[in-house]
């Protein structure tokens, strides 16, 4: 497990890419964040994908992936696939959903800059776009990554690594503004980007107040 593991406050959790506003949530009551570096990829996850709010309902970003050693490479050897032109394709959809929200404008130009630029491996895409969330939500969190796989960790941490999937019913919380709910409801666990976009930078601390 990676250092200072007496942490009493240390989320433990996978790579995401743009993960959804439970993940952030996790990080917000943490005090430290741990990401886990040594497990075998696991197919559609949040690990690849996120999740968005459209006029049609929601959508799958999905970022195609290289795995060198078949199905179950250890995730640290995923590779990014630029074969299809995936980075204007995500782009083009988080305009088309976003670009009349309050914040779009403000934050936009940071995502855009990080994933048109191209990454060798996945964990590196995922861990610039958290770390610019993090930011986004002024956040200040340490991240770091495990230095082995524990199936159970020690003492200290809060084991999230199987929490978050797509594939999972919907976690219960508040909701927020979204723009299309008037036409498909409103849709829970986007990417937080979602919350990012239609509330802005201090609406992560409220989603918890209104929570409890």
């Amino acid at each position: 497990m990676a250092a200072n593991s007496n942490s009493n406050r240390a989320v433990l959790l996978t790579t995401a890419y743009l993960p959804p506003l439970p993940y952030l949530l996790a990080c917000y009551t943490a005090e430290r964040i741990v990401l886990e570096g040594h497990e075998h990829y696991q197919k559609q996850s949040y690990r690849n994908r996120a999740e968005i709010a459209t006029a049609l309902g929601k959508l799958s970003l999905v970022v195609p992936v290289k795995l060198p050693h078949g199905h179950g490479s250890p995730i640290a050897t995923v590779e990014v696939d630029y074969a299809t032109p995936w980075p204007r394709l995500h782009l083009g959809a988080l305009q088309a959903a976003y670009a009349k929200t309050p914040y779009y404008a403000h934050y936009i130009g940071g995502l855009e800059a990080i994933i048109r630029s191209r990454h060798t491996l996945l964990l590196e895409l995922n861990a610039q776009l958290l770390q610019y969330l993090l930011q986004a939500f002024g956040l200040q969190r340490p991240v770091g990554y495990t230095e082995g796989y524990e199936p159970t960790p020690p003492q200290g941490y809060t084991d999230l690594r199987n929490a978050f999937h797509p594939k999972h019913p919907a976690l219960p919380g508040p909701s927020y503004y979204q723009p299309f709910a008037e036409r498909v409801g409103f849709i829970p666990n986007l990417a937080a980007v979602d919350l990012l976009f239609n509330e802005g930078p201090h609406a992560l601390p409220y989603m918890l107040q209104a929570d409890e």
